[in-house]
């Protein structure tokens, strides 16, 4: 939109407002959107510092945990290692029951964070020391003279058994902690299970040792309270409402910082069952783990940490999820949840300050804009009651404004507009007759300019008609030398015989044109052909009959064979019939290969073609391209030499066959395919030549279209392509137009212009220099339509009669 369209706009939007409206209003919108502008930015960057930060928490208690849990799930396999030792060392007698009760009492005591280190034997033995919830530390013991029944004794400062606590019966080789150790016959955890008073959840660190048979003599067990791993997440400040808990992957609740415990006592005397985090009383918890469920497939999470959202009760909170992994088979998943509520508190009062400011700054601003409304409008109202004296032609009224600012200036200049207008209306009066008289005499030379502007466009139509008329024929000589030009450099080294010294001198009608005719027609068809070619793409050129399909296949084959290509053409017409048989025709093709590579002297080819007739037909056709004909062809210790080109002529005589040869060009594809798989298809290329279209190859729907290599369109001549036609013309007239008129009565087709050409100058009538077209046309008319059934030699009109 342009400034004077913007200006009409805002003209129709405020003339009709009063000018109070629209001095005030400016001044409070301009405040309005600025105040909110800083506003909408401050909270925009409250959001953003609510991101950072909450990422900067979540990681920090996320790291604090992994690293606890490093340093005390490390513990429990030191002691067991260090136990091993002292037992393959014999420190350490399995017999003495009141040794072992004193070891593990002291190591207990020295590792507070272990809450059982002992050991259970395969004879059912288990003895170890265990601190119980209270901090105080007891024996168990479960041996074969106590009846296997498990005891657990409290201690004196020096570990010495005081008072029996409890008693049950127990089999350690029945505990997960043993189970796992035995299965996989090396230190690892076992799953999470209750003690024996199912009122709290151990983790075991089990190792089995073996004596020097190797054979199992018991399991090592080092527990730890996950109640404690839950004290420390609960010692974390997450924030205000921020949790963090521990989970398998299978969604089993191992940990958390509310305090609640990852079992549930079942009804019955002895056991508990785990909790699922999704099953969590905590309704944060609950809701955490849940949405994680349905997000996130725990088996397939990996070692990198994820962030992530989501919103409880319409309030976002920040989930950090971390994968924990040790070398002992532990698997668990850190969680980390914050609510942004933690955080958002200072953003609502930045608001709320905002909306206060928005309010306060508009009353201000209407206030300001009163005042200067005010001490704008007076001037400006006598201003306008000056304007409107003056306009009834009152030019001695003036405007008395003290004052120096702009409107003040305004005064000055308007008194002074009003002095010069009085003056200028004087002089204005005295020139206006002067006008009259000045435009009577303009229209007289108004007059006079117009007949001289006619002459000059009527000069200038000619001008640009003649400039036009020169200028086409110029852009069509220009265009005829380019392209003759182009042409001339595969004239001279494609398609002519550099070493021969004669030609033929007669054009010829019908038939491929020999090698040493110097009227042969170079069109764009012979490039794109001799250019795909050496590409060694597959080509087909299915066009009418009489194009000179004929004649630029044997031109191709010639200048390929020049520059070193191995070139065949089969007339398909030599061997298609209508009564031979599927096996004489396909062996008819082999042969033809045969012959045209010279192949006599290296493969018997009836005894190698009978070898196989237990072979399909175009499957023995086939192993002969790729056996014999690719094998025998080539220049030994270089496959990249010696391409090979076979031309089919006249491939729509397959058409008229009594069986169909859908296989020939699927074979035909085939080699096509076969260029990605084997080096040696690379040299092959084929070049169709006939009267059909690429759908009538392949008749069965059921195959693949035969859509492959690149179609070559054979056009009629061109006027510049023609050229080499004038050669013969020249002995009967030395007008160039004549060729012209032919091609036009022709259209550019190679049959009939050879023919017309050829009629033109064996004709003993003489070529007049004037009225070209209307001696062609009575020619044409003479020579080839009247009675042009008998005129018609060779035949060509009477077959498109017939095919009609």
């Amino acid at each position: 939109m342009s400034i004077k369209s913007a200006n009409r706009s805002s003209y129709r939007i405020y003339k009709n407002l009063p000018l109070r409206i629209v001095i005030v209003a400016p001044f409070i919108f301009q405040i309005f959107i600025v105040v909110g502008l800083v506003g909408y930015l401050s909270y925009k960057n409250g959001q953003r510092a609510i991101n950072d930060v909450a990422t900067q928490l979540l990681d920090e208690i996320t790291a604090r945990v992994e690293q606890n849990l490093q340093a005390y799930l490390a513990i429990p396999h030191k002691v067991n290692q260090i136990n091993a030792a002292a037992i393959g060392l014999n420190q350490l007698n399995l017999q003495d029951s009141s040794i072992l009760e004193r070891h593990f009492w002291q190591q207990i005591q020295i590792f507070d964070s272990l809450t059982f280190a002992g050991l259970g034997l395969e004879q059912k033995d288990n003895l170890g020391a265990e601190r119980l919830d209270d901090g105080k530390l007891a024996i168990r013991t479960s041996t074969k003279d106590s009846g296997h029944i498990f005891r657990t004794y409290s201690t004196n400062q020096f570990g010495d058994r005081q008072k029996l606590l409890d008693s049950i019966p127990f089999d350690p080789r029945t505990r997960p902690w043993y189970k796992a150790a035995v299965t996989a016959k090396q230190e690892t955890w076992s799953k999470i299970y209750p003690n024996t008073a199912g009122i709290t959840s151990y983790l075991g660190a089990s190792k089995p040792f073996y004596n020097q048979q190797g054979r199992l003599q018991g399991v090592l067990l080092a527990n730890v309270n996950l109640s404690q791993i839950s004290n420390f997440l609960r010692s974390l400040t997450i924030g205000k409402n921020g949790q963090a808990f521990i989970i398998e992957r299978s969604g089993m609740l191992v940990a958390t910082s509310t305090g609640e415990k990852p079992l549930r006592t079942i009804n019955k005397q002895y056991g508990a069952e785990r909790v699922k985090a999704t099953n969590s009383k905590n309704a944060l918890t609950k809701t955490t783990a849940q949405y994680l469920a349905s997000q996130i497939k725990y088996e397939k999470l990996t070692q990198k940490s994820q962030q992530l959202e989501y919103k409880m009760e319409d309030k976002r909170h920040f989930i950090q999820l971390q994968p924990f992994q040790d070398e002992f088979g532990l698997d668990w998943l850190i969680v980390v949840v914050v609510p942004e509520t933690d955080f958002i508190g200072q953003i609502k009062d930045n608001t709320h300050t905002t909306i206060m400011l928005c309010i306060t700054a508009s009353v201000v601003a209407a206030g300001v804009g009163l005042l200067t409304y005010r001490w704008i409008l007076q001037p400006i109202l006598r201003l306008n009651t000056a304007a409107k004296a003056i306009a009834s032609g009152e030019w001695e009224e003036t405007v008395d404004v003290q004052r120096s600012d702009e409107l003040g200036e305004l005064a000055k200049s308007f008194n002074h507009m009003a002095f010069r207008l009085k003056k200028f209306f004087a002089t204005l009066e005295a020139k206006n007759a002067k006008l009259n008289q000045l435009r009577t005499e303009t229209l007289c030379q108004n007059a006079e300019l117009r007949q001289v502007k006619d002459k000059l466009i009527e000069s200038n139509h000619n001008l640009e008609q003649k400039v036009s008329e020169r200028t086409q024929e110029l852009s069509q000589t220009l265009k005829i030398l380019k392209v003759t030009q182009a042409q001339l450099v595969i004239e001279n080294t494609l398609l002519r015989n550099a070493e021969s010294t004669s030609f033929t001198h007669d054009y010829q009608v019908g038939g491929s044109l020999p090698m040493d005719t110097r009227y042969y027609v170079v069109r764009s068809a012979d490039h794109e052909l001799y250019q795909a070619l050496k590409q060694r793409k597959f080509c087909y050129i299915l066009n009418a009959r009489q194009m000179g399909k004929s004649s630029l296949m044997v031109r191709m084959m010639y200048r390929l064979q020049q520059q070193g290509y191995r070139c065949i053409a089969i007339d398909l017409t030599r061997i298609s019939n209508e009564n031979i048989t599927p096996e004489q025709w396909y062996k008819g093709l082999a042969v033809e290969l045969w012959q045209g590579f010279d192949l006599f002297d290296r493969v018997n080819l009836k005894t190698w073609w009978n070898e196989r007739q237990d072979l399909p037909l175009i499957q023995r056709l086939s192993q002969f391209i790729e056996e014999v004909l690719l094998v025998e062809t080539r220049v030994e210790d270089n496959l990249s030499q010696s391409p090979i080109v076979i031309f089919f002529d006249e491939i729509d005589s397959v058409l008229s066959l009594n069986f169909a040869v859908d296989d020939l060009f699927a074979l035909i594809r085939a080699c096509y395919n076969q260029r990605s798989l084997k080096q040696n298809y690379r040299r092959l290329t084929f070049a169709l030549f006939g009267v059909a279209t690429p759908s009538n190859l392949i008749s069965d729907y059921r195959r693949t279209p035969f859509n492959i290599g690149q179609a070559i369109q054979l056009e009629g001549f061109n006027l510049h392509e023609a050229q080499p036609l004038l050669a013969g013309l020249k002995e009967k007239t030395s007008n160039e137009k004549l060729l012209f008129e032919v091609l036009a009565w022709t259209n550019g087709q190679p049959f009939l212009t050879q023919k017309l050409c050829q009629l033109i100058r064996s004709d003993s009538v003489s070529v007049p220099t004037t009225n070209l077209s209307e001696w062609i046309e009575q020619f044409v008319k003479t020579h080839v339509i009247d009675n042009w059934q008998s005129q018609d030699e060779p035949e060509h009109l009477k077959t498109i009669r017939d095919r009609f």
